[in-house]
Protein backbone atom coordinates (compact mmCIF):
# COMPACT_ATOMS: atom_id res chain seq x y z
CA UNK A 1 0.00 0.00 0.00
CA UNK A 2 1.08 3.70 -0.98
CA UNK A 3 1.97 5.58 2.14
CA UNK A 4 0.33 9.45 2.07
CA UNK A 5 2.28 11.96 4.17
CA UNK A 6 0.00 13.27 7.18
CA UNK A 7 0.66 17.35 7.50
CA UNK A 8 1.41 17.70 11.64
CA UNK A 9 0.95 20.93 13.15
CA UNK A 10 3.64 22.53 14.52
CA UNK A 11 2.96 24.06 18.32
CA UNK A 12 4.04 27.89 18.79
CA UNK A 13 7.82 27.48 20.43
CA UNK A 14 6.79 30.80 22.21
CA UNK A 15 4.76 29.71 25.20
CA UNK A 16 4.95 34.07 26.27
CA UNK A 17 1.97 35.93 27.08
CA UNK A 18 0.29 37.58 24.06
CA UNK A 19 1.00 41.45 23.23
CA UNK A 20 -1.94 42.35 24.79
CA UNK A 21 -1.19 41.32 28.05
CA UNK A 22 -0.40 42.93 30.97
CA UNK A 23 0.33 42.31 34.71
CA UNK A 24 -2.36 43.08 37.12
CA UNK A 25 -2.32 44.14 40.93
CA UNK A 26 -5.44 43.92 42.08
CA UNK A 27 -7.68 43.56 39.08
CA UNK A 28 -5.75 46.63 37.97
CA UNK A 29 -3.33 46.63 34.85
CA UNK A 30 -0.02 47.90 36.19
CA UNK A 31 0.29 50.65 33.29
CA UNK A 32 -3.37 52.21 35.16
CA UNK A 33 -2.44 51.49 38.72
CA UNK A 34 -0.79 55.11 38.74
CA UNK A 35 -4.03 57.11 37.74
CA UNK A 36 -6.46 54.97 39.88
CA UNK A 37 -4.01 56.11 43.00
CA UNK A 38 -3.92 59.45 41.79
CA UNK A 39 -7.28 59.76 41.89
CA UNK A 40 -8.34 57.84 44.55
CA UNK A 41 -6.28 59.91 46.19
CA UNK A 42 -7.49 63.33 45.22
CA UNK A 43 -11.33 62.13 45.92
CA UNK A 44 -10.14 61.15 49.15
CA UNK A 45 -8.92 64.64 50.21
CA UNK A 46 -12.27 66.28 48.30
CA UNK A 47 -14.41 63.82 50.67
CA UNK A 48 -12.44 64.49 53.74
CA UNK A 49 -12.51 68.13 53.31
CA UNK A 50 -16.68 68.06 52.89
CA UNK A 51 -16.97 65.96 55.60
CA UNK A 52 -15.26 68.70 57.74
CA UNK A 53 -17.33 71.47 56.11
CA UNK A 54 -20.58 69.47 56.11
CA UNK A 55 -20.60 68.81 60.20
CA UNK A 56 -19.06 72.55 60.46
CA UNK A 57 -21.79 74.44 58.03
CA UNK A 58 -24.56 72.77 60.23
CA UNK A 59 -23.27 73.63 63.69
CA UNK A 60 -22.50 77.35 62.76
CA UNK A 61 -25.64 78.17 61.25
CA UNK A 62 -27.99 76.66 63.90
CA UNK A 63 -25.89 77.71 67.11
CA UNK A 64 -25.53 81.46 65.78
CA UNK A 65 -27.18 84.12 68.18
CA UNK A 66 -31.12 84.36 66.92
CA UNK A 67 -30.91 81.59 64.35
CA UNK A 68 -31.99 78.04 64.90
CA UNK A 69 -32.62 74.82 62.81
CA UNK A 70 -35.49 76.77 61.51
CA UNK A 71 -33.16 78.63 58.77
CA UNK A 72 -32.14 75.77 57.36
CA UNK A 73 -34.64 75.86 54.55
CA UNK A 74 -34.71 78.92 54.00
CA UNK A 75 -30.79 79.15 52.99
CA UNK A 76 -31.30 76.28 50.62
CA UNK A 77 -33.80 78.05 49.08
CA UNK A 78 -33.47 81.53 48.75
CA UNK A 79 -29.20 81.17 48.83
CA UNK A 80 -28.10 78.25 47.79
CA UNK A 81 -30.25 77.33 44.81
CA UNK A 82 -29.46 80.77 43.24
CA UNK A 83 -26.01 80.44 43.85
CA UNK A 84 -25.65 76.88 42.48
CA UNK A 85 -27.31 78.31 39.28
CA UNK A 86 -24.98 81.13 39.23
CA UNK A 87 -22.08 78.83 39.27
CA UNK A 88 -23.49 76.74 36.36
CA UNK A 89 -23.67 79.40 34.39
CA UNK A 90 -19.96 81.03 35.28
CA UNK A 91 -18.91 77.50 35.04
CA UNK A 92 -20.46 76.77 31.37
CA UNK A 93 -18.74 80.39 30.41
CA UNK A 94 -15.62 80.02 32.08
CA UNK A 95 -15.37 76.65 30.40
CA UNK A 96 -15.23 78.39 26.70
CA UNK A 97 -12.78 80.43 27.51
CA UNK A 98 -10.09 78.57 29.27
CA UNK A 99 -8.12 75.31 29.25
CA UNK A 100 -9.25 72.34 31.62
CA UNK A 101 -6.15 73.09 34.30
CA UNK A 102 -6.58 76.45 33.94
CA UNK A 103 -10.37 76.08 35.33
CA UNK A 104 -9.74 73.55 37.46
CA UNK A 105 -7.15 76.13 39.63
CA UNK A 106 -9.36 79.13 38.76
CA UNK A 107 -12.04 77.27 40.89
CA UNK A 108 -11.00 75.01 43.86
CA UNK A 109 -8.26 78.15 44.67
CA UNK A 110 -11.27 80.63 45.75
CA UNK A 111 -12.85 77.72 47.75
CA UNK A 112 -9.83 77.03 49.82
CA UNK A 113 -9.07 81.75 50.28
CA UNK A 114 -12.88 81.61 51.28
CA UNK A 115 -12.49 78.73 54.02
CA UNK A 116 -9.48 80.16 54.98
CA UNK A 117 -10.21 83.72 55.45
CA UNK A 118 -13.54 82.80 57.06
CA UNK A 119 -11.22 81.05 60.12
CA UNK A 120 -9.11 84.05 60.72
CA UNK A 121 -10.70 86.96 59.36
CA UNK A 122 -14.59 86.65 59.25
CA UNK A 123 -15.21 84.53 62.84
CA UNK A 124 -12.99 86.56 64.69
CA UNK A 125 -14.92 89.45 63.70
CA UNK A 126 -18.19 88.54 63.76
CA UNK A 127 -19.27 91.06 66.27
CA UNK A 128 -18.03 94.31 64.13
CA UNK A 129 -19.56 92.58 60.58
CA UNK A 130 -22.68 91.41 61.96
CA UNK A 131 -25.75 94.38 61.87
CA UNK A 132 -27.18 92.35 65.32
CA UNK A 133 -28.68 95.86 66.48
CA UNK A 134 -29.92 96.68 62.74
CA UNK A 135 -32.12 93.17 62.58
CA UNK A 136 -33.33 93.25 66.48
CA UNK A 137 -35.17 96.47 64.98
CA UNK A 138 -36.42 95.09 62.06
CA UNK A 139 -37.48 92.59 63.82
CA UNK A 140 -39.31 94.48 66.60
CA UNK A 141 -41.00 96.29 63.25
CA UNK A 142 -41.63 93.18 61.34
CA UNK A 143 -42.67 90.78 63.98
CA UNK A 144 -41.45 87.24 64.94
CA UNK A 145 -42.90 85.48 61.38
CA UNK A 146 -39.54 87.14 59.98
CA UNK A 147 -37.10 85.96 62.28
CA UNK A 148 -35.80 83.32 59.95
CA UNK A 149 -34.94 85.27 56.78
CA UNK A 150 -33.99 88.28 59.39
CA UNK A 151 -31.04 85.39 61.14
CA UNK A 152 -29.41 85.43 57.83
CA UNK A 153 -28.73 88.48 58.04
CA UNK A 154 -27.87 89.08 61.26
CA UNK A 155 -25.68 85.98 60.32
CA UNK A 156 -24.64 86.45 56.90
CA UNK A 157 -20.94 85.15 56.74
CA UNK A 158 -22.31 82.34 58.52
CA UNK A 159 -25.05 81.61 55.98
CA UNK A 160 -22.33 82.20 53.57
CA UNK A 161 -20.17 79.48 54.97
CA UNK A 162 -22.65 77.27 54.62
CA UNK A 163 -23.15 77.96 51.09
CA UNK A 164 -19.72 77.59 49.90
CA UNK A 165 -19.46 74.37 51.79
CA UNK A 166 -23.42 73.16 49.73
CA UNK A 167 -21.07 74.18 46.86
CA UNK A 168 -18.11 72.38 47.73
CA UNK A 169 -20.02 69.27 47.63
CA UNK A 170 -22.07 69.72 44.51
CA UNK A 171 -18.90 71.57 42.32
CA UNK A 172 -15.95 70.08 43.48
CA UNK A 173 -17.20 66.61 43.89
CA UNK A 174 -19.45 66.49 41.35
CA UNK A 175 -18.10 68.63 38.83
CA UNK A 176 -14.10 68.99 39.37
CA UNK A 177 -13.42 65.29 40.26
CA UNK A 178 -16.00 63.23 38.41
CA UNK A 179 -15.23 65.60 35.74
CA UNK A 180 -11.55 64.87 35.18
CA UNK A 181 -12.06 61.44 35.79
CA UNK A 182 -14.41 61.21 32.99
CA UNK A 183 -11.75 62.77 30.76
CA UNK A 184 -8.59 60.63 31.64
CA UNK A 185 -10.21 57.03 32.32
CA UNK A 186 -10.93 55.15 29.38
CA UNK A 187 -14.75 52.90 29.78
CA UNK A 188 -12.58 49.62 30.62
CA UNK A 189 -10.92 51.77 33.67
CA UNK A 190 -14.15 53.64 34.82
CA UNK A 191 -15.78 50.31 35.09
CA UNK A 192 -12.31 48.91 37.16
CA UNK A 193 -11.76 52.25 39.09
CA UNK A 194 -14.99 53.74 40.24
CA UNK A 195 -16.59 51.34 42.40
CA UNK A 196 -13.22 51.25 44.39
CA UNK A 197 -13.84 54.91 44.32
CA UNK A 198 -16.67 54.16 46.56
CA UNK A 199 -14.87 52.01 49.13
CA UNK A 200 -11.96 54.82 49.40
CA UNK A 201 -14.89 57.38 50.39
CA UNK A 202 -16.13 55.23 53.23
CA UNK A 203 -12.33 55.59 54.65
CA UNK A 204 -12.40 60.04 54.24
CA UNK A 205 -15.40 59.69 56.36
CA UNK A 206 -13.54 57.50 59.03
CA UNK A 207 -10.63 60.50 58.95
CA UNK A 208 -12.56 63.41 58.81
CA UNK A 209 -14.77 61.94 61.88
CA UNK A 210 -11.56 61.26 63.84
CA UNK A 211 -10.72 64.72 62.99
CA UNK A 212 -13.97 66.58 64.26
CA UNK A 213 -13.50 64.82 67.01
CA UNK A 214 -10.11 65.64 67.99
CA UNK A 215 -10.73 69.45 67.31
CA UNK A 216 -14.13 69.13 69.94
CA UNK A 217 -12.35 67.75 72.34
CA UNK A 218 -9.67 70.41 72.66
CA UNK A 219 -13.02 73.12 72.50
CA UNK A 220 -14.27 71.11 75.58
CA UNK A 221 -10.48 71.23 77.59
CA UNK A 222 -9.57 75.15 76.92
CA UNK A 223 -10.15 77.39 79.99
CA UNK A 224 -12.66 79.73 80.34
CA UNK A 225 -12.80 82.85 78.28
CA UNK A 226 -11.27 81.60 75.63
CA UNK A 227 -13.79 81.01 72.30
CA UNK A 228 -13.28 77.63 71.53
CA UNK A 229 -15.31 77.80 68.49
CA UNK A 230 -12.07 80.45 66.69
CA UNK A 231 -9.80 77.70 68.09
CA UNK A 232 -11.75 74.62 66.47
CA UNK A 233 -12.69 77.09 63.36
CA UNK A 234 -8.37 77.67 62.82
CA UNK A 235 -7.22 73.81 63.40
CA UNK A 236 -9.76 72.29 61.49
CA UNK A 237 -9.86 75.27 58.15
CA UNK A 238 -5.95 74.21 58.31
CA UNK A 239 -6.84 70.89 57.42
CA UNK A 240 -9.44 72.07 54.92
CA UNK A 241 -6.48 74.07 53.38
CA UNK A 242 -3.73 71.60 53.42
CA UNK A 243 -5.86 68.86 51.71
CA UNK A 244 -7.29 71.53 49.01
CA UNK A 245 -3.35 72.12 47.87
CA UNK A 246 -2.30 68.51 48.26
CA UNK A 247 -5.81 68.02 45.67
CA UNK A 248 -4.35 70.79 43.32
CA UNK A 249 -0.55 69.49 43.63
CA UNK A 250 -2.09 66.00 42.62
CA UNK A 251 -3.98 67.41 39.54
CA UNK A 252 -0.82 69.34 38.73
CA UNK A 253 1.00 65.87 38.88
CA UNK A 254 -1.04 63.68 36.81
CA UNK A 255 -1.22 66.42 34.01
CA UNK A 256 2.61 67.04 34.24
CA UNK A 257 3.73 63.69 34.45
CA UNK A 258 1.20 60.66 34.54
CA UNK A 259 -1.23 61.81 31.45
CA UNK A 260 1.59 62.61 29.04
CA UNK A 261 3.52 59.20 30.00
CA UNK A 262 -0.07 56.93 29.16
CA UNK A 263 -0.55 58.43 26.26
CA UNK A 264 2.88 57.63 24.88
CA UNK A 265 2.11 55.48 22.27
CA UNK A 266 2.65 51.63 22.88
CA UNK A 267 5.00 49.27 21.19
CA UNK A 268 2.87 47.01 18.61
CA UNK A 269 0.18 49.07 19.03
CA UNK A 270 -1.67 51.86 16.95
CA UNK A 271 -0.82 55.16 17.89
CA UNK A 272 -4.10 56.88 19.48
CA UNK A 273 -6.19 59.20 17.55
CA UNK A 274 -6.68 62.98 18.50
CA UNK A 275 -9.98 63.81 19.35
CA UNK A 276 -11.37 66.71 17.28
CA UNK A 277 -11.98 69.54 18.47
CA UNK A 278 -16.03 70.59 19.29
CA UNK A 279 -17.23 73.11 19.28
CA UNK A 280 -17.83 75.84 22.10
CA UNK A 281 -21.20 76.42 22.58
CA UNK A 282 -22.98 79.53 24.47
CA UNK A 283 -24.72 78.64 27.49
CA UNK A 284 -28.49 79.08 26.12
CA UNK A 285 -27.79 76.61 23.09
CA UNK A 286 -26.02 74.12 25.55
CA UNK A 287 -29.34 74.10 27.70
CA UNK A 288 -30.81 73.88 24.90
CA UNK A 289 -28.97 70.68 23.29
CA UNK A 290 -29.15 69.10 26.91
CA UNK A 291 -32.71 69.69 26.77
CA UNK A 292 -32.75 68.03 23.43
CA UNK A 293 -31.10 64.55 24.88
CA UNK A 294 -33.81 61.97 26.41
CA UNK A 295 -30.99 60.16 28.14
CA UNK A 296 -30.05 64.09 30.29
CA UNK A 297 -33.64 64.16 30.82
CA UNK A 298 -33.70 61.28 32.22
CA UNK A 299 -30.27 61.51 34.45
CA UNK A 300 -31.53 64.81 35.55
CA UNK A 301 -35.19 63.67 36.43
CA UNK A 302 -32.98 61.54 38.83
CA UNK A 303 -30.54 63.88 40.69
CA UNK A 304 -33.68 65.89 41.36
CA UNK A 305 -36.16 63.47 42.78
CA UNK A 306 -32.90 62.31 44.87
CA UNK A 307 -32.07 65.82 45.55
CA UNK A 308 -35.78 66.55 46.76
CA UNK A 309 -36.23 63.41 49.02
CA UNK A 310 -32.98 63.54 51.12
CA UNK A 311 -33.79 67.40 52.17
CA UNK A 312 -37.20 66.44 53.51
Amino acid sequence: ARRTRVPVARAAAVDGPAPGDTRKFLGIPLTSLGKFVSLAFMFFCILFNYTILRDTKDVLVVTAPGSGAEIIPFLKTWLNLPLAIGFMWLYAKLSNIMGPQQLFYTIIFPFLAFFTSFAFVLYPLKEVIHPYGMVDSLLGVMGPRFAAPLAILRNWSFCLFYVMAELWGSVVVSVLFWGFANQICTVDEAKQFYPLFGLGANVALIFSGRAVKYFSTVRANLPPGVDGWAVSLKGMMSMVLVFGLLIALNFFLVNKFLLPKSSAAVPGEAPPKKKKKKEKLPVGESLKFLAGQRYIRDLATLVVAYGVSINL
